[in-house]
């Protein structure tokens, strides 16, 4: 195999010669050229004025290679000043993206995906996508291969639109397989006038999200109008595939309609183990069938509506709620009232 090139984004290789140099292993403009797995350094904040790579509306070339962009605490952006809408960039079924140590932000895109449309496996790690906004799915990603997010922040992205039928995915549309650990996402809106999905995520039937150790708060679907009254489903997350939530908190999220459908709404159940929901501005869970929800050593409190709602399925193990509404024994929480007192530690407890 090819030795992996290292080229350094300066005043002489711009970061879009640099993934052409990297795709193409050939010297482009003032780039040398890549070979095999490359990494791109970043030496400074990188702002993107125009549609680079047409055929997939991107301000970046598509990337068809392995190719690790270091991002060393600098950012990539679309311009303020830009006059066209464009997304940041796609990687494509033959690509492998890993992100590290970037801010990416302010992609817009008339469609899909703010951020990244992922074909291919798309990596994050200690990054953020900030402020993507979208038409349709997935305010920041699209995913339809490998998504793997650690130790980031998705914040302030939005999939909206009054037109056609519907929008999903605040953050992330996924249509694949999604991991997800140590991150945050927060402040993501998923917005339509008749019909939305999805404050933060959505994932689809016959596809995977697994979530550990993260949090999910401060995140709304809304849907106040259209000629259905708007119907919202999943302040946080609307799934309809597989589910495994661990360690996660999920609090503040709000869901707003004619009606609303929960902070977490599932289609398929789910494995929640270590899960917090608390704050929210709807039913914690909501199920539209009987599919279990399988509930480990979690807490489900200070909802704004009963913590379950619809046919939702409990099998529990050592779980708590302070409603009655999550059902009845063998099945059910067990009910808890949160009154603080004095469990002996700095401050006062519920247990």
């Amino acid at each position: 195999p090819l030795a992996p090139a290292i080229i350094t984004v300066t005043g002489d290789c711009e970061l879009v010669e640099a993934i052409r140099a990297a795709n193409s292993d050939a010297t482009n403009g003032g780039c040398p050229p890549g070979s095999g797995a490359d990494t791109i350094v970043l030496t400074e904040d990188v702002e993107l004025n125009a549609v680079e790579d047409v055929d997939d509306d991107g301000g970046l070339p598509t990337v068809t290679s392995e190719i690790t962009i270091e991002g060393e605490g600098f950012s990539i952006s679309r311009s303020p000043a830009a006059l066209a809408d464009f997304r940041i960039g796609t990687v494509a079924a033959t690509g492998k993206l890993t992100l590290r140590n970037t801010t990416v932000s302010n992609g817009d895109i008339a469609g899909a995906a703010g951020a990244f449309v992922n074909d291919g496996e798309l990596r994050i790690e200690h990054s953020a996508l900030l402020d993507h906004s979208a038409t349709s799915a997935g305010g920041a990603i699209l995913n339809t291969g490998t998504l793997v997010i650690s130790y980031s922040t998705l914040a302030s992205n939005t999939v909206a639109s009054s037109s056609g039928f519907l929008t999903a995915g605040g953050a992330i549309y996924n249509q694949g397989d999604l991991e997800v650990d140590h991150t945050t996402f927060s402040g993501n809106v998923a917005y339509h006038d008749s019909v939305v999905f999805g404050g933060a995520l959505v994932n689809l039937a016959g596809y995977s999200a697994v979530i550990v150790d993260s949090t999910l708060s401060n995140n709304t679907a809304q849907a106040p109008l259209g000629i259905s009254g708007g119907v919202a489903y999943g302040g946080a997350i609307a799934n309809f595939g597989g589910l495994t939530l661990t360690n996660t908190t999920i609090s503040d999220n709000a869901v707003s309609g004619m009606d609303t459908y929960g902070t977490l709404f599932t289609n398929s159940g789910g494995v929640l183990t270590n899960v917090t929901f608390s704050g929210n501005g709807d039913s914690a869970l909501y199920s539209f069938n009987a599919t279990p929800v399988v509930v480990t050593s979690t807490i489900l409190a200070n909802s704004s509506g009963p913590n379950c709602g619809g046919a939702v399925v409990i099998d529990d193990v050592n779980s708590v709620a302070d409603d009655a509404s999550c059902g009845s024994t063998p099945n059910g929480l067990t009910y808890f009232a949160p009154t603080l007192r004095d469990n002996g530690g700095p401050t006062e407890t519920t247990a």
